[in-house]
């Protein structure tokens, strides 16, 4: 069950490397318009960027 809330390690590394660049990024690795932890944030199927800098992961029926 686990499986289906989390998107690829790819998927996480490309989102945490567009939020590495961000200037939303504190020093303690949190968002600081959302509150999140980053490390933990981008690596849920559903999470999303507040500011549209990295969306979503959709899958099709067959994927699930």
């Amino acid at each position: 069950m686990l499986k289906k809330l989390l998107c690829s390690q790819e998927t996480a590394k490309q989102r945490m490397d567009i939020c590495n660049n961000c200037e939303h990024k504190t020093i303690i690795n949190t968002c600081a318009v959302c509150k999140c932890i980053l490390p933990l944030k981008v690596k849920f199927l559903f999470s999303e960027c507040p500011k549209g800098k990295w969306s979503e992961t959709y899958f099709t029926s067959d994927e699930w």
